[in-house]
């Protein structure tokens, strides 16, 4: 790769050269200012990283579209010009905040002077304040050099008193330059520090930064001089053009593409891999040739998000060989993350666009094409009605977070030792591990003609030739699957391993555009699933006090589960206890004991509470061992439980365990007990797919389909649910699975909307208020109980072709002038709808366990504290719920509806059941 680096770095200086030139190439005078703005060994170290992780990350290691590498490498190559325009912002910055400083003390020295000699101060105050104010004005243009603010009024006369002098009256004045020379003889600590102003460039922490170390002097003088050359450069351009080129404002899908195209080509002409030749029998030869690194072709492929049509698209393909030979070294480098984990806590959020990071600017909502909903953000914000929406973020964004040491030997153990396929890790031998079959022979043809023996060659039988090749890319295509699970567990575990000595570090948050939260690092994170949970924990250690023990004991039978986790609450610390050997074999031998922990849903997780409950015990006072584990308490079907709540359905309630039960209800089993009774009685009455299905109902069978219910299934998702079910069974009749899979998915419906009356009712009223929306040509739009303004984003994609150096690239967008998609506004809103509540509980959990000193983490539904303080937690979390759903939400959101478009003809909210929800303080199994 170092060898790709020389090549390539000389490649770009000499497109950039080409481009300054004006030689005549596609694209040339489109691309070439905005490829100036950073120098060749930055482009091409981008290039490469950009190219390999899109290689590595991609569900098919080692090959990837031609658009999604050339937006990726555009990207970052933008991003890259926006933080150096930062770093030269702050540099500028810096420079005239020294110099205020330095006539600030002169000022200062003068008035010492003016004290001693008995000079009249006032005259000379007004010269000192107006230079000051000058300064204070003072803006730095692109090229870096100063510019004097434009005077609004014309300077009186020097001699006047409080007349304003200008610059050049100032740089003449004796006693001003007398200032300045004193100025040398302080000393450089006297410098005083000065405060930004609110509004101004840069926070105050990053300017004292780069003062602190003197080494950023040269290398900010660089990039101003570099800047100076690209102003020069991006001069021909027009103002957006050129803004975009010096990192101003944020390039178009066009550019992103053209850009990275080229740099994409740029690498593909240049790097290349020394591969070991063989003979017809594939041995080899002893001898080596260069072969491309990379190739770009077309490929058929599915385009499973159209209409499944059959297509051609641009692929760039990794060599085989070169991606056998990635180590993992080299993968951890090649995917080496732009934002990682934050060693400081984040920026508080205090303005949709200030907040997470400290020198990046970061959006408090991921918001893709929606100018509306960026705008409402901070029409809401200047009326102040985001202030809980930051509370929650900047609270979960407090939480400190660390590496478990101990889980992560053990991962490293595992996964070097075992060779990967152990408790979810991916297998090590990922390329050709399975032989490639043998291509079908060549038929030949013996002949005598004119009593001369000849052989001729017949072309290979055609669909031999297609059944191989359908064999091979199926085998290539799961080894790339597999290569892509390493590179990505390559990438994790480097990430711990850099964090692993760090005391804390900190995960900024940003919402969707329902307002549910995500950490804004997207890989390592509590997010994620099992193995990067078994690798966090809390950086602040806490006692367990009275009822922590209680709490890792029910903890182990949750992480368990295999039905453990469906017990009360007596009976899961009965079941942690009745295995406290295993535990401790667990901890004390995980690779040469009984293996108990790898048995269990959640293996890793398991593992780390085995480890922290066996020191627990052997403290001799449980009570005061201070424990770094979080312990989760989630909501039982929370979509369900939401809906309960809006329509006071008592019978879905209790399902749901929102009333005080003696032990868990679990809707699942009970959705299929009644499936059951159903089935039975249609077995009677003589339906035959009643008699089909009847010894395979289970709670296994409906789980999915109850599970998706909250997101709007259909008929035909709940029939393909419960067929693939019914495949895993054995069953291979797809008429009979098809017949069979739509009774189960009408039997499983019907049972559901007679156990969630209400949640059904207000499920098709949403669904009915968002179809007159969208009727209107309108999308749906709300505001969320803590003030966040929410436009669904579903708008008809528009196409554009962009002709590149390699292809034609297609870019799929959309603008707020698309058309709207009905049909997905009006399925999409109840799901949508019900995430924007689930997203208001946890923000305002978070709030009050923030204020109660409590460390909180939050997953959607489920939430994570301290052993010790998960009783706290509950109270609070129930309290939260009840609060919420005291409002009357469904009415509000009619009446916002309303509000927004008076002319339509909104339903009325439906009639609500009898629910209590005063019962939910009480519901112990309410999360669990």
């Amino acid at each position: 790769m170092n060898k790709w680096f020389t090549k390539l770095e000389e490649a770009i200086r000499q497109e950039q050269e080409a481009c300054r030139r004006g030689d005549k190439g596609m694209d040339r005078l489109s691309y070439g200012a905005y490829l100036y703005a950073l120098e060749p060994d930055v482009l091409a170290v981008l290039t490469m990283h950009g190219v390999l992780g899109s290689m590595l990350t991609d569900d098919e290691a080692g090959r990837v579209k031609l658009t999604r590498v050339a937006i990726n490498v555009g990207k970052m190559v933008n991003e890259q010009i926006g933080t150096e325009n930062m770093k030269r912002r702050v540099d500028l910055e810096a420079r005239r905040q020294r110099k205020m400083a330095k006539v600030q003390k002169a000022m200062w020295a003068d008035h010492a002077e003016c004290l001693r000699m008995g000079y009249d101060w006032t005259a000379r105050r007004a010269k000192w304040e107006s230079e000051l104010k000058e300064l204070q004005s003072m803006r730095e243009d692109h090229s870096g050099h100063q510019q004097a603010p434009t005077q609004t009024s014309r300077p009186l006369s020097r001699g006047k008193l409080g007349s304003p002098p200008t610059r050049a009256m100032l740089r003449n004045d004796e006693m001003y330059q007398q200032g300045l020379s004193k100025l040398d003889a302080l000393e450089e600590d006297a410098l005083p520090d000065v405060d930004l102003k609110p509004g101004e460039e840069a926070p105050a922490a990053v300017m004292d930064w780069f003062k602190v170390d003197p080494r950023y002097e040269s290398r900010l003088g660089a990039i101003r001089k570099r800047w100076q050359k690209l102003h020069k450069d991006a001069g021909s351009l027009n103002s957006l053009d050129k803004k975009r080129a010096l990192g101003e404002e944020m390039w178009g899908p066009n550019m992103l593409a053209k850009v990275g195209v080229v740099l994409t080509k740029l690498l593909m002409d240049t790097a290349t891999i020394e591969v070991a030749d063989c003979d017809v029998k594939g041995d080899p030869t002893g001898t080596k040739t260069e072969q491309p690194a990379f190739w770009h072709g077309l490929v058929n492929g599915y385009d499973e998000k159209g209409k499944g049509w059959w297509k051609k698209f641009g692929m760039v393909t990794m060599h085989e060989d070169l991606l056998r030979r990635l180590t993992d070294e080299e993968v951890a480098n090649a995917l080496l993350p732009r934002w990682m984990p934050m060693l400081i806590p984040p920026k508080p959020w205090v303005a949709p666009n200030i907040g997470g990071h400290i020198s990046q600017q970061s959006l408090m909502m991921r918001v893709r094409g929606s100018a509306a909903q960026v705008n409402q953000l901070f029409a809401k914000h200047k009326d102040g009605k985001l202030e809980q929406i930051y509370d929650a973020l900047n609270a979960m964004g407090e939480t400190a977070w660390g590496i478990n040491p101990i889980v992560l030997e053990r991962i490293q153990t595992a996964y070097r030792n075992m060779k990967g396929g152990f408790c979810g890790l991916p297998l090590h031998d990922s390329v050709n591990s399975a032989p490639l079959p043998p291509m079908p022979c060549q038929v030949f043809r013996s002949d005598v003609k004119n009593g001369q023996l000849t052989a001729s060659v017949m072309n290979r039988h055609s669909r031999d030739l297609t059944s191989w090749k359908a064999e091979v890319n199926k085998l290539k295509k799961k080894a790339r699957e597999l290569h892509s699970l390493r590179c990505d567990m390559s990438y994790k575990l480097n990430v711990a391993e850099s964090y692993l000595n760090q005391d804390a570090f900190y995960f900024p948050h940003n919402l969707d555009f329902r307002g549910r939260a995500y950490p804004m690092h997207p890989n390592l994170n509590h997010l994620g699933a099992d193995l990067s949970r078994g690798l966090l924990q809390f950086a602040d250690a806490k006692p367990l006090g009275p009822d922590g023990l209680r709490w890792l004991e029910i903890s182990v039978a949750n992480l368990y589960g295999k039905g453990a986790d469906k017990l009360s609450f007596d009976g899961r610390v009965e079941f942690a206890r009745n295995h406290l050997h295993e535990i401790f074999d667990s901890a004390d031998n995980p690779f040469t004991g009984s293996g108990w922990w790898q048995e269990a849903d959640s293996p890793w997780q398991l593992l780390a509470v085995c480890h922290d409950l066996q020191a627990a015990l052997a403290s001799g006072n449980p009570e005061t061992y201070c424990s770094k584990i979080p312990v989760h308490q989630d909501g039982s079907c929370n979509g369900l439980q939401h809906y309960a709540a809006l329509g006071r359905d008592e019978s879905g309630g209790r399902a749901v365990n929102l009333l005080p039960v003696d032990k868990p209800q679990d809707v699942y089993s009970e959705i299929a007990k009644m499936v059951q009774d159903r089935v039975a009685r249609d077995e009677a009455d003589g339906v035959p797919e009643a008699t089909v299905l009847r010894d395979n109902v289970n709670r296994k069978l409906v789980k999915q389909t109850v599970m998706t219910s909250v997101y709007g299934v259909t008929f035909v998702g709940a029939r393909q649910q419960i067929g693939n079910r019914l495949k895993e069974r054995g069953w291979d009749d797809e008429r009979l699975v098809y017949k069979t899979s739509c009774y189960g998915a009408r039997v499983t419906l019907d049972c559901l909307h007679q156990m969630f009356d209400s949640a059904k009712d207000i499920m098709q009223w949403l669904s009915l208020c968002a179809r007159v929306v969208a009727k209107a040509d309108k999308p749906v739009q709300w505001t969320t109980p803590l003030g966040l303004p929410v436009v669904q984003p579903y708008r008809k994609k528009n196409k554009t072709h962009v002709q590149t150096l390699l292809q034609r690239v297609i870019l799929v967008h959309q603008t707020d002038t698309s058309p709207i998609q009905r049909v997905r506004q009006r399925s999409a809103f109840p799901p949508n709808f019900i995430h924007s509540i689930d997203s208001s509980h946890m923000m305002l959990t978070a709030i009050a366990c923030h204020k109660a000193g409590l460390s909180f983490a939050g997953v959607h539904d489920s939430f994570w504290t301290h052993a010790g303080s998960v009783d706290d937690m509950n109270a609070i979390l129930r309290k939260k719920f009840l609060e919420l759903h005291s409002q009357p939400l469904l009415q509000n959101l009619r009446n916002e509806l309303l509000e927004e478009s008076p002319e339509l003809d909104i339903p009325h909210v439906p009639q609500l059941g009898g629910l209590s929800l005063e019962s939910i303080t009480d519901a112990k199994y309410f999360f669990n």
